[in-house]
């Protein structure tokens, strides 16, 4: 079973994907819920990232490139990630530009 999560006219809801049409479900995704007679063909809705997480936690230990070239450790690193990181399918992945990284040496003064 395939579950989706769509927006069709002024409605999102999530639904079950039957072959080339979704069937609308009522309730709660992860509770109760029940499958209406309600379908749409996938060509006339907008299919959106699953879910609305508040946060994402991910793994640095997945990422060979978070590791700098450094040999991975058995204990991966956590971070968050933005829910604006999701997207639906179809969506362009927009990969922003080369940050400027400026580093300044700032000398520590000490009076005793």
């Amino acid at each position: 079973m395939r579950y989706a999560r769509f927006r069709t006219h002024n409605t999102i809801a999530h639904g079950i994907v039957e072959g080339d049409r979704i069937r609308e479900l009522e309730g709660e995704l992860f509770g109760r819920r029940r499958a209406t007679e309600q379908t749409y063909r996938l060509s006339e809705v907008e299919l959106l990232a699953p879910t609305r997480p508040t946060k994402i936690l991910a793994l640095a230990g997945n990422y060979p490139s978070h590791r700098d070239g450094r040999e991975g450790s058995p204990i991966p690193g956590v971070f968050l990630k933005p829910p604006s990181c999701l997207i639906g399918h179809g969506e362009s992945i927009v990969i922003p530009g080369t940050p400027v990284v400026r580093r300044t040496v700032a000398p520590m003064l000490g009076c005793n």
